[in-house]
């Protein structure tokens, strides 16, 4: 008789563990620039399941706006108070947000200059040092290190470093987002988000989705219609929303953060099992 080929099954399914926690972890954490010749601080939130689930999670990175004249400096601590965190645990409890990371650095005088073109802009800041430091495996993060698992946004001053960075560099985001953007009329061209909108390559641009907003009461109000002409020209695919009241304050983007996160989140799964696995490479 012949005998009988023996087969190996195959490795049992990981089980998927029902995802009980509501709650995330942040932390504060730093990285040496050596650009600036200092270290750049950040906080670092991690969603609930971030550890139980073992899979790479898209973040966002969210640029904080500047302080006004004789305040006290503006950090990554805007973010937090805006509530931002707990919208977000909200709507992942609730199924209708995905998990995220968000990811909030300090940006001090960097953040505060228009410097430009020099190593110590803060432009290269964030694409040269922080993304590399936060998706290198001396980390410890495990983070989706892909355009599409990567966002960019931000408020005010923000605002604008975000559309810099994600207009001159279209293909490292999936998204970008401007909550009142605070457009310099000082910047040059080649820096300057309007000018950008109306002469990088459209089909680059349309890659990401684009997002911006501002209350009816907000100063930057002419600047931003001068942007939204200049994609709307192009027909670049974009997102403008003028809420009917709002200022150009905190009161205004508390009011509308789990709006944002609906944005950042949008093509996300909101099945953390979905997600590429840490051990997984990025393809």
């Amino acid at each position: 008789m012949t005998p009988t080929p023996s087969v190996t099954p195959p490795p049992p399914t990981p089980t998927r563990e029902a995802c009980l926690e509501t709650e995330g972890i942040l932390f504060e954490a730093a990285f040496a620039s050596a650009y600036l010749e200092a270290e750049v601080t950040y906080r670092i939130y991690f969603p609930p399941c971030y550890l139980q689930t073992q899979g790479r999670y898209p973040y966002v990175i969210l640029l904080h706006g500047l302080e006004a004249p004789g305040q006290t400096p503006m950090t990554s601590q805007q973010w937090i108070d805006l509530g931002i965190i707990d919208a977000l645990e909200r709507g992942i409890v609730q199924g209708r947000l995905p998990p995220m990371v968000l990811v909030m650095p300090d940006g001090g005088q960097a953040a505060a200059s228009n410097v430009f073109g020099r190593d110590e802009s803060y432009e290269n800041v964030i694409l040269e040092e922080m993304i590399p430091a936060l998706e290198s495996e001396g980390s410890g993060y495990c983070l989706w290190g892909a355009p599409q698992g990567r966002v960019i946004a931000g408020i005010s001053r923000g605002g604008f470093w975000a559309f810099e960075i994600a207009f001159r560099h279209p293909g490292v985001f999936s998204a970008v987002a401007g909550h009142s953007p605070f457009f310099d009329p000082q910047v040059p061209e080649a820096y300057d988000p309007i000018a950008l909108a109306a002469s990088q390559p459209a089909a680059e641009l349309n890659q990401m989705r684009i997002m911006f907003d501002h209350g009816a009461a907000d100063y930057v109000q002419a600047d931003v219609q001068r942007f939204f002409n200049a994609l709307r020209n192009r027909q670049i695919e974009h997102d403008y929303i003028v809420n009917p009241s709002g200022e150009h304050n905190d009161a205004y983007w508390s009011s509308h953060v789990a709006e944002y996160l609906d944005f950042y989140g949008f093509a996300w799964p909101r099945d953390p099992y979905e997600l590429p696995g840490c051990l997984e490479p990025l393809r």
